[in-house]
């Protein structure tokens, strides 16, 4: 949690930095001071990548969510999963190799030498080794053309000569820069590791948005009962209309727990039915709550909400008949932990 509130600190804290640039160039900077700020807890240059990648590029943060919307306009034909690819590969594309040797400019130009054959060698075979794979493992073919690239004494005496100019401190970077030229200048580590990221990030979208559709029912209860009316309307704009119905899921949420969920989508709706039950076996039906969501521009907003009494619910028999074979619910907190 401390994590989340620092991510909502950092975002909040540099919104209004940009406001001239387009929203790209406004994410490429979050992403690079997020970058820098992990890079001094992070050990090396990829796991501070994949510190921003994780928290600047998810669907809650403004400027990433209007560089997506950018691209759909040029891009119609693009699928989510396509336009977060093409966001996530401009950033690394272009930030990336920026961020790769910063501070390091001059252990790059020593290691040159050294590495600059190893990895020229080793890209071309690992290459070559998993072009006809179906599922390309790149680390592993990797491994083994480094075991027969280091059978070639040649090659092993030039590496060793090399080596006698670096200092005690380059030689324990070999490692680390060896990884980072393989970035720079091998296509294919290149793309393994930009697929990383970007299947990280598309991952992280699909969950936060599912998770964005699952609760919000529970949002809206919570915003409602501590009388949280601006942040109510943001998610909900036409709660007025319902607040009968809300006051009733009020009464029942601190007491029963959901045990059947389902959910239908048409188009950019989503309707989902919950249903309430009682806590002790056999079964009863206390009521269902209905609502339908919208999904627009990635954002998540409650069109409607219906609160339906037991006397009221329809199919009772073939519900029971499917909540019987279902684990029996624990009871909700307390209504005053929202």
């Amino acid at each position: 949690m401390k994590t989340v509130a620092f991510v909502v600190c950092f975002l909040s804290s540099i919104s209004t930095l940009g406001q001239n640039s387009t929203a790209f160039d406004q994410l490429t900077k979050e992403f690079e001071d997020f970058y820098f700020i992990s890079l001094k807890e992070k050990d090396n240059f990829f796991e501070a990548l994949l510190h921003p990648s994780s928290f600047v590029l998810r669907i809650d943060n403004p400027s990433f969510r209007k560089a997506k919307q950018d691209l759909a306009a040029l891009y119609p034909e693009k699928d989510n999963e396509g336009l977060i690819k093409m966001v996530t590969d401009s950033i690394l594309r272009t930030t990336g190799r920026k961020l790769l040797w910063k501070g390091s400019e001059a252990h790059k130009h020593k290691l040159e030498k050294v590495l600059k054959e190893y990895v020229d060698k080793t890209c071309a075979c690992a290459t070559v080794k998993v072009k006809d794979q179906k599922e390309p493992d790149l680390p592993g073919a990797a491994k083994i053309c480094e075991i027969e690239l280091l059978k070639d004494e040649q090659f092993r005496n030039r590496m060793f000569v090399n080596s006698l100019t670096l200092s005690t401190t380059e030689k324990l970077k070999v490692q680390e820069f060896s990884a980072k030229f393989n970035y720079d200048y091998c296509p294919a580590w290149n793309e393994y590791f930009n697929n990383t990221v970007t299947q990280l990030v598309y991952g992280n979208y699909v969950d936060d948005l599912r998770s964005s559709i699952n609760d919000i029912d529970e949002k809206v209860i919570s915003l409602y009962v501590r009388k949280k009316t601006d942040s109510l309307a943001l998610i909900f704009p036409n709660h007025k209309a319902y607040e009968e119905e809300i006051k009733k899921s009020v009464a029942i949420k601190h007491k029963y727990r959901s045990s059947l969920s389902r959910q239908e989508t048409k188009g950019q709706l989503v309707t989902i039915t919950r249903t309430y039950i009682t806590r002790t076996k056999p079964m009863g039906l206390i009521a269902q709550v209905i609502y339908e969501v919208e999904l627009k521009d990635d954002i998540v907003k409650m069109n409607r909400y219906s609160f339906i009494s037991s006397e009221k619910i329809k199919d009772k028999k073939k519900l029971l008949e499917e909540l019987e074979v279902l684990p029996v619910p624990p009871p909700n907190e307390e209504i005053n932990s929202y």
